[in-house]
């Protein structure tokens, strides 16, 4: 949100994410993320997260990004099982 009563909204498939990065802070964070249908100077700013949510929500999508790279099947898989793979596929120590 960038004032009152106001918001912008932007779809992105999970597919056409090239990468994630988090802004992390002590309490807040923010993520980065660019994407194939955006120049490379244009990227999409989430902000105003909570350090956890903004670490989890980065290691969701860079998983699942290593995830369809890999071609690792994970149609089987529980909600809750996917969340774990994805989780620690995009576990990075640096974001700690």
């Amino acid at each position: 949100r960038d004032f009152f009563w106001s918001s912008r909204v932007i779809s992105i498939q999970i597919q056409d994410i090239l990468n994630v990065s988090a802004n992390i802070g002590p309490i807040f964070g923010s993520l980065t993320i660019a994407s194939r249908v955006m120049n490379s100077v244009d990227h999409f700013e989430v902000n105003f997260l909570w350090r956890s949510d903004a670490i989890h929500i980065k290691q969701m999508i860079q998983g699942y990004a290593i995830a369809k790279h890999s071609k690792l099947d994970t149609d089987h898989l529980s909600k809750q099982e996917m969340v774990e793979t994805l989780t620690e596929l995009g576990n990075d120590t640096d974001s700690r």
